[in-house]
């Protein structure tokens, strides 16, 4: 996912874990690297912190890819997951993931 865009959606399996990477190479100047990220998750219907429940491990940095693991979440329920991503400049890069869990 590239930041060209500010918001994606995924949909996964409620025992689904699968790894989602945004690159914010498009925002970074020539030579500038993340150095830091965070990654947090709000379950939508309520705007309750679910960083708990769908995410697990440590984000991870790639140059100019920021990667975290998302895990179970509730059948139905949709989840904003923003990755937000400080540069050695230092710049801070925001980006968000809509993901719908759902069984199929």
């Amino acid at each position: 996912m590239s930041t060209g865009d500010r918001v994606f959606s995924l949909e996964k399996q409620p025992a689904e874990k699968l790894t989602i990477g945004v690159d914010f190479a498009n925002d970074l100047a020539s030579g500038e690297t993340i150095s830091s990220a965070v990654v947090s998750a709000i379950d939508l219907s309520d705007g309750s912190d679910a960083s708990a429940i769908v995410l697990t491990g440590l984000s991870g940095i790639s140059t100019s890819v920021v990667s975290h693991t998302a895990k179970a979440g509730t059948d139905g329920k949709r989840y904003k997951i923003t990755f937000r991503a400080t540069t050695d400049a230092p710049h801070i890069f925001e980006a968000d993931v809509i993901m719908t869990v759902r069984e199929l």
